[in-house]
């Protein structure tokens, strides 16, 4: 289970990793309902889709998997969810 390994090692530097990216996250308020169906709707996502959601899931310290994220997606306050990290 690599990414059980790499969730619990990353979570332990989330405040580091947070802090370095923080003005990145300016690009959320580009995002809309629908972007966020568009991505949801891969079966099996592009490389850099699956690398930032993984991110964004172990940000909210749920399980880093495309499942996961699928299911956090479902949530109408994802959005509102990640801007607050």
């Amino acid at each position: 289970m690599q990414k059980t390994q790499d969730f619990k090692v990353m979570n332990c530097h989330k405040t580091t990793v947070h802090t370095d990216y923080m003005p990145n996250f300016q690009a959320l308020d580009a995002l809309n309902k629908e972007d966020l169906a568009e991505v949801k709707s891969y079966g099996r996502p592009p490389a850099a889709v699956e690398i930032v959601m993984e991110a964004v899931m172990i940000f909210k310290q749920v399980e880093p998997t495309w499942a996961e994220a699928k299911r956090q997606l479902e949530d109408p306050s994802f959005l509102l969810q990640v801007r607050n990290l």
